[in-house]
Formats: structure tokens, sequence, C-alpha cells
């Protein structure tokens, strides 16, 4: 096991737990947050500020109800730091295990060997050979047989749709049943893996490394990063390490709309209250403002929050927001799908573009609640033609949480990648997680019709590809195209990199069968401080935004890439490429699918 640097963000985004994380050392899996708490953090005494106190996982809890009910009551756990662990400030501390994979690849000689085995590392044979020769027989050091080792760690892994990750099986597909050679001799290269061959001088058995990489094998059910292994019948093929498509995390995120303190959720978890709450309910009554009060009375709740609960039942601005907080907390309504946390979010949304966040208080005390701050009256409107006219909602402050619930080994478009869940148990589930603060924009249509017209070619390709799939309904499609177009001209405009800017898009049916879209732009960074308000300054100049706008949807009529980019949209999910829509991976939550530039031109 050894010790890497990763920072927090590389750790949900880009190396968590299961990747391959390349280092001067050689490559090296990343361990999971129980090997990280377990090891570095639980039953542990620092020192902080001349004072010493244990640590516990509660320590590094990051809270957001919305979430976690989401995941099924899970916790969520931020990464601690260095600081925190009472640690010199350089000093690596995300645990990795560096022996992936024990195969190394001498170039030198061309020598396919076990870099580790029998619990120790081995510099190919002749290497040593050459060593003793020219040292009088002394033996090769052990940190000089380590780096070859590393040095000469092999490039290509197996991988199968389930997760699992090994080392490629090279005995068993090169050589004799029996035979118990422990090298292999690798000729040929260049830039074909098809000029590769890889023979056992032992038993004369030889195979082409190009057919061998598109042929399946038998996988060895393995999951590094927890130290598990189990019996798996998914074909496994080889992978190169660096593969972008070896680790993909599967990230589910929420804005904090709650406007509600924590003293608020603390009470709608007291016995007392739950019990009158449910006693209420089981004798049919309603939760309304007026039985919810007298459900307070005789309750442990203390007066304080007793005042404050009772304040918003008479404040009509904010009883929708307990209401729902009190339905979920202690009756378990609603479906703890990704989908129904971003319909929480759009109505949110929609309402502080109306009324402001927060609401103005009936009662000073509760001003400042809710961490999204949108000024009442800031929001304006642009028309964009076709008798549209958009809403744009400047956010001062927002907060999003990350969870990074698993990660997805996507090698092969004949199988569906299976998610491998990153939970960790701690008296119930935990996730890592991160929350960072922030500024955005809100952009939603003022009417009720759709932003793209049913008689327009595109929207029934679209809408035939949303029976099997409902993000890819037309009016989605066109908020999602937009977004990647704004998000390319506002980091030009705004000092952010277009990298650093994420979208949250909106949509959802209403009862009359209607649909309505929006969209949320925001850049955050970890830390209460926040963003610096480059993107909010943008979004309060109407002229910027109207320019902006109005480019984005001409920059739609061409490509640099046309025709080939406006024919891919009969073979592919839309007419988009990296000359036009395409947008870095961090920044899209769809991972660039479901765009179309002919959806947003109209035609």
């Amino acid at each position: 096991m050894g010790l890497n640097h990763v920072r927090p963000s590389q750790y949900m985004y880009a190396h968590g737990p299961g990747s391959v994380l390349e280092t001067t050392s050689g490559p090296v899996i990343v361990e999971d947050m129980d090997t990280l708490f377990r090891g570095y953090v639980e039953n542990r005494d620092v020192k902080i500020g001349g004072e010493s106190r244990s640590l516990r996982i509660t320590d590094f809890e990051v809270k957001e109800r919305r979430l976690s009910h989401a995941l099924q009551g899970a916790r969520l756990a931020r990464l601690p730091s260095n600081e925190e662990l009472g640690e010199n400030g350089m000093r690596p501390i995300y645990p990795t295990l560096g022996r992936i994979p024990h195969w190394s690849l001498c170039e030198n000689h061309e020598i396919l060997y076990q870099g580790w085995s029998r619990g120790r590392y081995n510099p190919c044979w002749k290497c040593r050979q050459e060593y003793e020769e020219e040292h009088d027989g002394q033996r090769m050091p052990w940190d000089l047989r380590k780096r070859m080792a590393a040095r000469h760690a092999m490039r290509f892994v197996s991988v199968c749709h389930e997760g699992h990750l090994d080392d490629v099986p090279w005995k068993d597909l090169v050589c004799s049943e029996g035979c118990d050679s422990r090298w292999l001799s690798w000729g040929g290269g260049g830039q074909r893996i098809s000029r590769v061959w890889i023979r056992c001088r032992k038993c004369d058995g030889s195979r082409n490394l190009g057919e061998m990489y598109g042929q399946e094998h038998s996988c060895s059910g393995r999951h590094w990063h927890t130290h598990a292994e189990v019996d798996c019948n998914a074909p496994a093929r080889i992978q190169q390490r660096g593969a972008a498509g070896l680790w993909i995390p599967e990230i589910v995120s929420s804005l904090d709309i709650t406007g509600l303190p924590h003293s608020i959720f603390e009470a709608l978890n007291d016995a007392s209250l739950v019990s009158a709450l449910i006693s209420m309910r089981s004798f049919g009554g309603e939760l309304t403002p007026e039985n919810l009060k007298k459900a307070i009375r005789g309750t442990a709740v203390s007066s304080v929050t007793r005042d404050a609960l009772k304040r918003r039942c008479e404040d009509s601005s904010r009883w929708p927001l307990l209401k729902a907080a009190i339905e979920r907390e202690v009756f378990g309504g609603g479906d703890p799908a990704d989908g129904d946390l971003k319909q929480e979010e759009f109505l949110a949304l929609l309402n502080a573009a109306e009324n402001g966040s927060p609401p103005p208080p009936v009662n000073p005390e509760d001003a400042q609640e809710s961490i999204l701050r949108v000024d009442r009256g800031s929001s304006y409107e642009i028309d964009i033609g076709d008798s549209k006219m958009l809403q744009i909602v400047p956010i001062e402050r927002l907060r999003v949480v990350n969870a990074l619930v698993g990660f997805r080994r996507d090698i092969s478009s004949e199988h569906e990648a299976s998610l491998v869940e990153l939970s960790f148990e701690r008296e119930g589930s935990w996730f890592p997680a991160m929350e960072n603060f922030g500024e955005g924009v809100f952009l939603h249509l003022v009417d009720s019709s759709g932003p793209v017209s049913g008689e327009d070619e595109r929207f029934a390709v679209w809408s035939n590809r949303a029976i099997g799939d409902p993000d890819c309904h037309p009016v989605h499609v066109w908020w999602h195209t937009l977004s990647h177009q704004l998000i390319e001209l506002l980091g030009i405009d705004s000092g952010f990199s277009s990298a650093s800017i994420r979208e949250r898009t909106y949509f959802m049916r209403d009862d009359e069968g209607g649909v309505k879209g929006g969209l949320l732009l925001y850049t955050a960074q970890p830390g209460g401080d926040g963003t610096l308000g480059g993107l909010v300054g943008i979004a309060k100049d109407r002229d910027t935004m109207g320019r902006l706008l109005q480019r984005s949807l001409s920059d739609s009529e061409v490509c640099s890439n046309d025709p080939l980019c406006e024919e891919g949209a009969e073979t592919n999910d839309g007419a988009a490429c990296y000359a036009c829509c395409l947008i870095s991976e961090t920044s899209c939550e769809h991972r660039n699918k479901m765009l179309d530039r002919l959806i947003l031109r109209g035609s």
C-alpha cells in the first residue's frame, strides 16, 4: 500500500476508488474510502491548534437531506484534509495499492515477465544478469528492482463490463496447458498492435496481440480497490490501462434548496412530533398549517423551534418547503430518484425567479436561512425570436453537493456497463461526497409554450427516440444543446474556463400533459467563500446576455465540420461534434449525449 498525491476533486471525478493512477513509482490502484477512514481517521487522536481530540467519521459528514433521501437514507462523508488529520500539508494521505499490473515488459530485451510475484519485485532476468556481471556477482538492490518493475509496468490490463479489473492472463492465452514458464518473449511493435507477437520459448506457444485484443477471455472477478474476488461469468477484454472508459464515475448531485435550518430537520425527527403527525394522518387528517400547529402541542420540541415552525405555518411562501420536508422526513413520501431531485429544484428555481430567495421573511429571525440566494427583482426577460421570451435569473449564491455513488468500466458497446457501488458501512451506509459553493444563472421560458415547434423535422425524430428514453424529448434536447452553446461563450466572457462551468438541465411534464424545461449554469468550488462573481456579473448585464443568447442560436446554423457534422444526425444521437456542441465531460451531466444543433436552429 502506498500514499500518493490526489486532490479531493480528482478523487471524485478522475481518480476515485478502483481507478488506475499513474505515478512516478508506476501505476497504482486507488483504494476505497473504507480503507481511508479505517486506517487514517477512526480512533485517531490528533493535535490541532494545541488541542488533542479523537476523530470520528461524523466530523466529516456532509449534510444534504434531499440527496441522502435519494440514496435510500445513506449518509455523505467528505474527504479529510491533511490539516484535519494533523499531517504535514505535503504528505499524501489517500491510500493506494501499488501492485497493478503484476506483469512488466522490458523493452530493452523484449521480455514479458511478472514484475511482482510471491510478495516481491522482480526485474527482467536479463537485466539482473547484466547487473550481476557488471558488479562481480553482487545481487541487484531491492530499490533498483522495484524501480525497474514499476518502470516496465505492462500498459495492458484485463477488464469486464461488471467492473472487474486484473492482469491480462498472458500465460493462459499464449502457453500450452501445464507450461511453467515464468516469462514470454515480446517481438515486433511499431504503431500497430497487430505487428506484435508474444511467444513462449518453452512450449512454443505464440499469439498475435492484435488478435488477442479483440477476443474475449475469462474474467477473474477481482475488485482491487476492496480486495474482493467473486465468481464472474462476464467476458473480459484486453484494454489499455489509460483508456478513458476504464473508470467512469457515477455522480449524483443535489442543489441545496431546502431553505430550512438544521434545527427544523432535527425537530422533524423528534419521536414525539413524528408520533403526533403519524397519528393525525392515521385518523384521516391532512397536513395543513393548522393541523401541524395542533400536532406540535405537547411534544418535546424546544420552544424556539416550536415558534420557528409556527412562523412557517403562517407564511404562505415558506409553507410549501416545510410541507415537502415533512412529507419526505416523516412520511417517506416521494420516489427516491434523481428525477425527483431535479423536479424539486426546478420548482424552487421558478419560485425564486418570481419571489426571490429566500423570500421576504415574516419575522426578522428567519432571514438568510437559504443558501440559494436570488435578489428579488433581479431577473429580466429577453426576446429570442418566434414570440419566445426567455427569463434570465442571476443566482448570487448556491450550494451543490456531489456524491460519488460508484463507477463503471465501459469497454464494449455489446454489453451495458454495470455500476460498481462505492458505499461503505459505518453504522449505516456512507458515500464519498463534496460540497461546493458558487454562483450561477437560471434560464427558462416565460410562457408555457415549448421552445421547439412540433412542426420541425427534428422534433419528430427526437419524439420517436423519447418513447424509450424520456431524456430524449425534443424540449430537453433543445435546452441541453443551448446549455453547451452558452457554456462555450460564457467561458470566454466570464473569466472562468468552460470546463469549470457546469450545467443542470430541467425537464418536466405538467398535469395537462404539457412540457416545460429550464437550465441552470453555475460554477462552484469547495469552501464556504464560493466564487468571485464573474458569472453572476455577466448574468446581470442584459445587453451581454442578449448578445450571448443570440450568438448561441446563430452559431447553431453552421459547423466547421459540415457536412459531416450535419449528416451525423442521421446515424448518431444528433448533429453535434467537438467543433460545435461537445464540451468537457466535467461540465456536461449527460456525457455529451442528447445534443442536436439542428433542433436549436429550428430546421
